[in-house]
Order: structure tokens, then C-alpha cells, then sequence
């Protein structure tokens, strides 16, 4: 969350950034919220443990008290399907690496079309205007879609994988993707739980996402992500514990082998 206002030139660089320690839930949200604040920010899931917002919810509470919302999708865009009119988000952003299974260094960003003249562009390239041929008239206006946030010159190879991505995702459904994840990750939790291991992810209609952590009850996760890399199941290891993040190409199969694993 920042305060400051947009609109103000004065004030456009002075924000404070309040960082939010809890769960962020709408009765949390709105026990944070007053006059200062002007936006929101939140990960649809969150990377640490994969817990899903409501991100409707808490648009509403953002919403009610005059402020902006805006998601960071990366941990879920090409997971599960979304509805940024619907959720109420005025502004999402996600990198094309991870669900959405595009290049590192390729990105995507949704700005709603009644924000853009409240939005400064500050960081202009030559595509940020209406006429991008016309390189000689510098008091021409901004491009009239998100194209006016380009820095520079875009990463065609990135872009074009991104598209070929997208077109892959929306041929398998996103809904089907979403549901097949969720089947996935539901079938772990309960073989991790079967097996003893300490699952730290919430779990739960509206919060399950396709991210889980769990620690072997004894054990260094560390040692045991070794094991599951020699295998050939990747994960990502921290002393933490082990993160598994399966998409809609895993199989039932390969969860199993990965409990076979855990002991």
C-alpha cells in the first residue's frame, strides 16, 4: 500500500510504502485503510506459500476507501483463469516465465482505460506515443492504450513466445488448467499428510492455489530436494522447505513418484 497522490505533481515522488506483516484478508485490509492510503498491492498467490487472495474482496474494501488496486498475477496468470473487470483490479502485472510458460525477460501489464491520463508515464520509449513513426513531433500525446508504459524497443523473441504460450493455455481451457492444478496439489497435500510431513500451505476452497510447501517431519528439506532433483523432480528448495508448483502437463503419475520420494 502507498500513500501520495497521483494527480498531484508536488507529490507524484514523495511515497511511503507500508508493508503489510498478515494475511491479507478484507477485514485485514480494511483495518489498514484510511485517507492516506491511495493503493493497493497484492500477490494473487504468494510465492512463500501459496496462499490465493480473493482479489474481489479486497478490490471492494480498496475500493470503498478511494484507493487503487492492483495484483501481481506471476504466481498464478496461466494457472487459473481470471476476470480483471469482474475482480475489480485496476492494474495487474505478471512476468511471462512461470504458469505462463513464455521466455525470462518477456512481461505483461493491464492498465484499466479510465486510469491512463491519471497514471504519470515516466520511463517514456519511442513507442510510448500516438504515432510512433512521427519522430520528429515531440508534443504529440501518448499512445490511448498501455502501449504508452513501453520503455523501448519490446523483446520480440519474449513477445512471441508469450502469444504462442497464451494461445496453448486458451486451447487447453483455463478453467480445465485451474481445475486439473488444484486436483494435483490436493492429491500431494494429502499423500504429504499420509506420510507424516508438515505441510505449511493453507488449503482451502478460494485459497488452495498450484503452489505447496511442506518439510519432511524429519529430514532437511534441503537434503530431500537434492534427492527429488536426482530423481528428476524439479522443485525449489529452501531451509524452509520444499516448494512444488505442478501445472496442467504434470500427471497423477508423477505426483506419486514424488511422495515415493518423501518417504
Amino acid at each position: 500500500m502507498g500513500a501520495g497522490d497521483p494527480g498531484d505533481e508536488e507529490l507524484e515522488r514523495d511515497v511511503e510504502i507500508a508493508v503489510a506483516h498478515e494475511r491479507m484478508t478484507p477485514d485485514a485490509l480494511a483495518a489498514q485503510m484510511d485517507a492516506r492510503v491511495k493503493v493497493v498491492a497484492v500477490s494473487w498467490v504468494t510465492f512463500d506459500d501459496g496462499y490465493r487472495h480473493d482479489l474481489a474482496a479486497l478490490a471492494e474494501v480498496a475500493h470503498a476507501h478511494g484507493a487503487l488496486f492492483a495484483v501481481d498475477a506471476i504466481q498464478a496468470l496461466g494457472a487459473f483463469p481470471l476476470d480483471v473487470g469482474a475482480c475489480g483490479i485496476d492494474v495487474l502485472y505478471a512476468g511471462g516465465a512461470k504458469w505462463l510458460m513464455a521466455l525470462q525477460g518477456v512481461s505483461l501489464l493491464y492498465v484499466r482505460a479510465e486510469l491512463h491520463d491519471r497514471i504519470a508515464t515516466r520511463l517514456a520509449g519511442w513507442r510510448s506515443v500516438a504515432d510512433i513513426w512521427d519522430f520528429l513531433d515531440y508534443d504529440q500525446p501518448w499512445a490511448p492504450n498501455a502501449s504508452r508504459y513501453e520503455g523501448g524497443t519490446p523483446n520480440i523473441a519474449g513477445a512471441l513466445a508469450l502469444a504462442t504460450s497464451i494461445d496453448v493455455l486458451r486451447e487447453a481451457n483455463p478453467t480445465a488448467i485451474g481445475a486439473h492444478v488444484l486436483a494435483l496439489t490436493d492429491r500431494l497435500v494429502d499423500g504429504l499428510q499420509r506420510r507424516g510431513a508438515i505441510v505449511d500451505s493453507p488449503r482451502g476452497p478460494q485459497v488452495s492455489s498450484g503452489i505447496v510447501r511442506f518439510r519432511p517431519r524429519a529430514g532437511d528439506p534441503l537434503e530431500l530436494g537434492r534427492r527429488l532433483a536426482a530423481a528428476g523432480i524439479v522443485t525449489t528448495n529452501r531451509p524452509s522447505g520444499v516448494r512444488v508448483a505442478p501445472h496442467g502437463y504434470n500427471t497423477e503419475a508423477e505426483i506419486d513418484a514424488l511422495l515415493a520420494l518423501v518417504g
